[in-house]
């Protein structure tokens, strides 16, 4: 097989893969940005918004990656490389998207939805910056 067709072989794994997580992710990654967001449609923004950033990490490591291997490998390594750089790729996108779930929700916790915020203090006179 050319390069080309390795290159899209391997996309196209990268792209399976990326798939796979966002399927097993939607229903529950929905749940929560309706809770973060408030409303349907903020949360699916963010949700297709999520999944397409999960698509096109797994395809920049896979095509990265395989620009550097000389033209002759064989479509077997070069599937091993996507499965293997495509895996790594969703597995930090995960790790980065929980984390930032997690917070955003630390904070939801954090400020009680029934308490009003209160309002700032008006500067004083004595409290006003000069430049």
């Amino acid at each position: 097989m050319t390069v080309l067709s390795n290159l899209g072989l391997s996309l196209a794994v990268a792209v399976a893969l990326a798939g796979g997580v966002i399927a097993l992710l939607w229903c529950p990654l929905h749940r929560l940005m309706l809770d973060a967001c408030g409303s349907a449609t903020r949360a699916r923004f963010w949700c297709v918004y999520l999944s397409l950033a999960f698509v096109l990490t797994a395809c920049v490591a896979v095509a990265w990656t395989g620009l550097g291997f000389p033209a002759a490998r064989s479509t077997e390594i070069a599937i091993e490389g996507a499965v293997r750089w495509s895996l790594a790729t969703v597995t930090a996108a995960t790790g980065v998207l929980g984390w930032g779930v997690w917070r955003s929700l630390q904070r939801l916790v954090a400020a009680p939805a029934s308490a009003p915020a209160a309002a700032p203090a008006p500067l004083a006179a004595s409290d006003a910056v000069v430049l």
